[in-house]
């Protein structure tokens, strides 16, 4: 695909698995139900959504270094091992569980997304104000504040902490440090518990100073 322009379309049970879409390609207000959308390469500045809506669409492993999304919603996807940029991603929402998904800016940018629906599964934040999105609400995930903070006195009492297991205090000290360039962060702590283990779990959140009040 090269210059196209798709406006009220409705893409249903369709395969664009390896499909390409080289620059200035567009789906406004469309539709995408039950498709097939792994692996699809974008060239420079390829794929630009706006109002459009994806329903139970498999985006496992779909380039988006070139691919903005401004007001969409994903409803019920297959969202795994993605990065999304957070200038080319806004005013948009989630509902469904998010798998090894990376937000990336370059510590400026404000993300406006809604994930009060969503589910976090190794999501990561890098470089982004999250001051402006909506945390899910299901239980055990935790809108934090002041990180840059938290994790400054974290590093602090760590040092002097002789409570916790070295090996333990070793993990925290990395897992705390790779999230200091951070203002806030969305934790889920049944998530970070059930792949690190109950102890490192609430020494984690203890640490840093996070309520378990839901």
């Amino acid at each position: 695909f090269y210059g196209c322009k798709f406006d009220n379309c409705i893409f249903k049970s369709s395969d664009l698995n390896n499909s390409k879409f080289f620059e200035f390609n567009e789906f406004e207000n469309c539709h995408f139900l039950h498709c097939d959308m792994r692996n699809i390469g974008v060239g420079n500045n390829g794929l630009y959504f706006k109002k459009t809506e994806f329903n139970a669409c498999d985006m496992r492993g779909m380039n988006l270094e070139s691919t903005s999304f401004f007001e969409c919603t994903f409803e019920k996807c297959k969202i795994i091992s993605v990065t999304f940029h957070a200038n080319k991603i806004q005013k948009s929402s989630f509902n469904g569980t998010l798998i090894d998904v990376k937000f990336e800016g370059d510590g400026k940018e404000k993300l406006e997304l809604d994930f009060k629906k969503s589910k976090f599964q190794g999501v990561e934040f890098h470089n982004i104000d999250l001051s402006q999105s909506v945390p899910p609400k299901i239980k055990n995930h935790y809108y934090v504040s002041n990180l840059k903070y938290r994790c400054s006195n974290a590093l602090v009492k760590l040092n002097s902490d002789k409570t916790i297991d070295e090996n333990i205090k070793k993990i925290l000290s990395r897992r705390i440090k790779k999230l200091s360039g951070n203002e806030d962060y969305i934790f889920n702590y049944k998530f970070i518990e059930d792949i690190e283990g109950s102890d490192f779990a609430k020494n984690f959140f203890d640490i840093l100073e996070i309520s378990l009040i839901n």
